[in-house]
């Protein structure tokens, strides 16, 4: 379905299971008590690279681990998957209505 003039389809955005499989690993390490340079050190150790297929770093697994989007664990899921319903299902007025209650 083509979206209306004013409107815009919102594209999802997939997991890549390579990538998916790199962040359990540095979740994983980090639950087991390993520093984020041993977690980046382990990484080029065994192989793993960046997705642009570069060396991981201190700064690359920190943001990893403390970024909310893309995270099981993320506590705002729930209301962008309502949000997007609102969106989707009544249209740009009815998301804006609801994102002004949220404001206020």
């Amino acid at each position: 379905m083509k979206p209306s003039y004013g409107q815009q389809k919102i594209k999802d955005f997939l997991p890549d299971p390579k990538e998916q499989e790199i962040i359990n690993i540095i979740r994983n390490h980090r639950r087991s008590g390993k520093t984020i340079y041993a977690i980046a050190k382990y990484l080029n150790d065994n192989g793993y690279k960046t997705r642009h297929g570069k060396d991981w770093n201190q700064v690359q697994v920190k943001r990893i681990l403390t970024r909310p989007t893309g995270s099981p664990n993320n506590p705002f899921k729930e209301e962008h998957q309502r949000l997007y319903i609102i969106y989707t299902q009544k249209g740009v007025d009815a998301l804006i209505h609801e994102l002004e209650e949220l404001i206020q």
